[in-house]
């Protein structure tokens, strides 16, 4: 499987490999079938921008960087850093997807941005604020057409498929969407939110996961910011009988979803 990184205007490409994942990776060796699963989904063109890394499992930090220019490693010939290429020396770790799920919100036009009220809110408020960083973070722009793409920590569990995968969104998320920080837990006393996936697990691929639970996810959460954004949020959700925390199952049941949809259309106007 093959991946890429645009590191300062240059692709960079590689050819992820495997015996080094099946040899840092216990589960991988045992059970190479379900790496080659894991690996054949996140290889479909929705994932283009995640890469397989080493994730630090002692201090939870993240990616293991390159001692020397602090890039993210991969597992290219080794553990190798894609930027300045130095190899590093391989240690036990768990194998994660780091990258960007994006939903379009909206496109510029001359006298602005349209689309949702969240984006709009959001644009003007993180650019207008000053906080470009944040911005350049969470939303990518192709041609006119705009993006919330937030960053995304996927990590497997070192029993897995027995376990669910953790899905780790920076807190960031909820502060650039305006909306509270609900059904996610604080992971390894980090800046970083693990969602609810399951009630049951079901041992899906990581693939399945993030594209029938993380990005409904996202989009859930782009409605509630979209209500945030026009001032309505609570007065939907006690018109609904719910409240942030029961949303999201609210949402999950099809005769609710529509109820819920009903109410949004009557607070919000995408244009």
């Amino acid at each position: 499987m093959m991946q890429a990184k645009n590191i300062g205007g240059r692709i960079v490409s590689w050819e992820v490999d495997t015996n080094t994942i099946r040899l840092l990776i216990p589960w991988a060796a045992r059970r190479p079938e379900r790496l080659a699963l894991e690996l054949q989904g996140m290889a479909l063109p929705v994932f283009q921008t995640h890469l397989a890394i080493l994730y630090d499992e002692e201090t939870h930090s993240g990616g293991k960087e390159c001692p020397a220019c602090h890039e993210v490693l991969v597992f290219w010939e080794g553990i190798r850093c894609p930027r300045c290429l130095r190899t590093v020396p391989a240690s036990r770790g768990l194998l994660a997807y780091v990258g960007r799920l994006p939903t379009p919100v909206g496109r510029m036009e001359g006298d602005g941005p349209r689309g949702r009220p969240s984006f709009k809110h959001m644009y003007r408020r993180l650019l207008a604020g000053g906080q470009q960083a944040l911005w350049d973070a969470y939303f990518l722009t192709v041609g006119n057409q705009v993006y919330f793409a937030p960053p995304v920590l996927s990590v497997l569990p070192d029993n897995c498929p027995h376990a669910q995968p953790s899905i780790l969104f920076w807190d960031s998320y909820f502060e650039v969407l305006g909306i509270p920080r609900e059904h996610a837990y604080t992971r390894g006393g980090l800046e970083r939110a693990s969602l609810c996936i399951y009630a049951n697990w079901h041992q899906d691929t990581l693939a399945v996961v993030l594209q029938q639970r993380i990005i409904p996810r996202i989009i859930i959460d782009l409605c509630l910011a979209d209500l945030a954004a026009v001032g309505q949020l609570y007065a939907a959700l006690r018109r609904l009988g719910t409240d942030m925390h029961g949303v999201y199952n609210y949402i999950g049941k099809p005769r609710l979803s529509q109820a819920f949809k009903q109410v949004y259309d009557q607070y919000v106007t995408i244009d």
